[in-house]
């Protein structure tokens, strides 16, 4: 293996091991917050964790993490020093960090396992499947981590590296020479040649463009730990594709090297193109510009606004038609309030004679508008922000039904629908051409829902530029931090208000006089919405419109379901001629 220069050696050893020191202290305080966060969605894991000795192990796995990740950091900042003893130091930071993070993963498989088999209990949770996928999200960094200290411990255990801190070289390789010589032999290298490269390309390009969103500014340390943490995150990916092909080489060949050396090529380059290069365009924020359907069409339905007619006043009850004093019966007050309500409340019916079929806006017949491009289908865009549920039943095994509502908005429309699942990342929204971002993303959870200071700062432009943001309570504790944070972050000082149930939102293209469709209620009976500039700019259903839209929509009244498909049906209205008008003139 090629010689590193003797200078560089104590920096590939110290910088790497105090960025995963750095990591493990971070998971340690974070761990305590995460294991609230799932008693608080769910209450009923609370005594069987308990017998399970799970908070317990919560404590070993903090205190684990907090050690190992203070070793690694003292082991890194002392990795510069040439002597033996740092040396020692570097091994047993690396031994201490296989141990805790093995520990981590056995003590995640216990709390899994305590969970309950009750089927009730279990569907609640999102059943066997949806908690290996929870595991598994878990899991893995772990294993990333693990593979990284390992390539560390490795390169600590190298002749030349021996020789760097000890002053001696020991004649014959070392047990780091031989691993690597025979990764090497077996073309190991080049993967991990190209995956340095490769993360190296897509963190400058993320990072830059972290750095322009936020400002230069104050954006160089953000776009630099995004460069650093696409890099790493991007490097581990070749690394395990490399364990993955040669382990599989080894397995199969054997001792026969020119078979094993083929057969790692073959493995590897099918998951270059299976799994890599897929996962790497999505790292480099590759979109697909968002085209409203063009032509010229009307609501569904056509609505005729009527008002009541007054009620007649209460006559006057006299004693003496002669008499100067006239004396009349008072009113209740709150009947006083039901006669204002009745006077003031504006009431809708649908022409039943319009056709289904024609919705968009022009005037014409043929559905669409003439500010649309093209005639490309109708896309269900969600939001990608990295926690608890943002996925759930949308794209999971649990349920499609981001597919079956666009399914329903095919049969009740006369545009085509998109066939596939489809989310963006908070960071993809600038990469959008002007006048051709989504014009809404749905956004859900059952978690606390939270994102960062610049990613608030993106959705916040996002928003005010024509955008809108469908959001969708998937429980009550999800409801509680949605709302914190749209008041304290995403417009301070500005609360989110009810929703009218005569709001034009809820008129076209269906009539949906009870407003929000009465379903699971994790945030109230009433929607509720931030309006900038005349428009609505967030859209917020109290209890869970995804339910109802898989496949037997949950157990719920059909009457119910459809409800909920047609609110959707008129949010993307709704979404798709605010957000035209909004940005008249952008599109080419």
């Amino acid at each position: 293996m090629q010689k590193l220069p003797s200078s560089w050696i104590p920096l590939s050893l110290a910088a790497p091991l105090g960025y995963v020191g750095v990591a493990l202290v971070a998971c340690a305080a974070y761990a305590s917050g995460a294991y609230e966060a799932i008693l608080e969605d769910y209450p009923f894991l609370e005594k069987p964790f308990a017998v399970a000795s799970i908070p317990t192990l919560l404590t070993v796995v903090r205190v684990g993490f907090a050690v190992a990740g203070v070793l690694a950091i003292g082991a890194g900042l002392l990795g510069y020093r040439r002597t033996p003893g740092t040396l020692n130091w570097v091994r047993k930071a690396c031994v201490a960090g296989y141990a805790v993070l093995i520990f981590y993963a056995w003590a995640l498989y216990q709390g899994f396992a305590a969970i309950p088999s009750d089927p009730d209990k279990m569907l609640r949770i999102g059943g066997p499947v949806q908690l290996f996928s929870y595991y598994w999200q878990l899991v893995w960094p772990a294993g990333a981590a693990a593979v990284g200290l390992l390539a560390l411990h490795g390169h600590a255990l190298r002749a030349q590296t021996i020789g760097c801190y000890t002053g001696e070289t020991p004649a014959e390789p070392a047990p780091g020479d031989r691993a690597f010589e025979h990764i090497r032999r077996h073309g190991g290298w080049i993967p991990l040649l190209v995956g340095a490269v490769c993360g190296l390309v897509a963190g400058l390009v993320r990072g830059y463009a972290a750095g322009v969103i936020s400002g230069m500014e104050e954006g160089f340390l953000f776009g630099l730990l995004v460069m650093l943490g696409v890099v790493v995150g991007l490097f581990a990916a070749f690394v395990v594709g490399s364990i993955v092909a040669f382990a599989v080489a080894t397995l199969v060949a054997g001792r026969d090297e020119q078979y094993s050396r083929s057969l790692f090529t073959s493995v590897w380059g099918h998951l270059l193109v299976i799994v890599v290069i897929p996962w790497l365009l999505v790292f480099l924020g590759c979109v697909e510009p968002y085209h409203v359907p063009q032509g010229s069409g009307n609501p569904v339905q056509k609505l005729v606004k009527m008002v009541q007619p007054k009620k007649k006043k209460q006559k006057k009850l006299v004693v003496n038609p002669k008499s100067a004093i006239v004396y009349h019966q008072p009113e209740m007050f709150e009947e006083v309030l039901e006669e204002v309500k009745k006077q003031t409340e504006q009431v809708y019916k649908a022409n039943p004679n319009r056709v289904a079929g024609r919705m968009g806006k022009g005037g014409g017949d043929e559905g669409g508008w003439p500010d649309g491009i093209g005639d490309e289908p109708v896309r269900f865009i969600r939001l990608e922000y990295g926690a608890p549920g943002w996925d759930f039943r949308m794209s999971d095994a649990r349920g499609q039904a981001e597919l079956e509502f666009l399914e329903y908005f095919k049969k009740k429309t006369s545009f085509k629908v998109s066939n596939h699942t489809e989310s963006v990342s908070i960071y993809d929204l600038p990469r959008f051409p002007e006048g051709e971002a989504p014009p809404f993303l749905y956004v859900t959870g059952h978690g606390p829902f939270s994102i960062g200071n610049q990613e608030t700062k993106i959705l916040r432009e996002y928003l005010l530029n024509g955008g809108m943001l469908f959001a969708d309570a998937g429980s009550s504790s999800w409801h509680r931090s949605f709302k914190s944070y749209v008041q304290r972050k995403l417009f301070p000082g500005t609360p989110m208000r009810i929703i009218a149930k005569d709001d034009p939102i809820f008129r076209q293209p269906f009539s949906l006089t009870d407003g929000v469709a009465p379903l699971w209620h994790h945030g109230g009976s009433d929607a509720m919405g931030v309006k900038k500039d005349g428009r609505w700019v967030i859209f917020y259903h109290p209890g869970d419109l995804k339910d109802a839209w898989v496949e037997g929509h949950s157990g719920i009244d059909p009457e119910l379901a459809e409800t909920a498909y047609k609110i959707g049906v008129n949010i993307i209205y709704y979404a798709f001629t605010n957000y035209l008008e909004a940005t008249a003139g952008e599109r080419d």
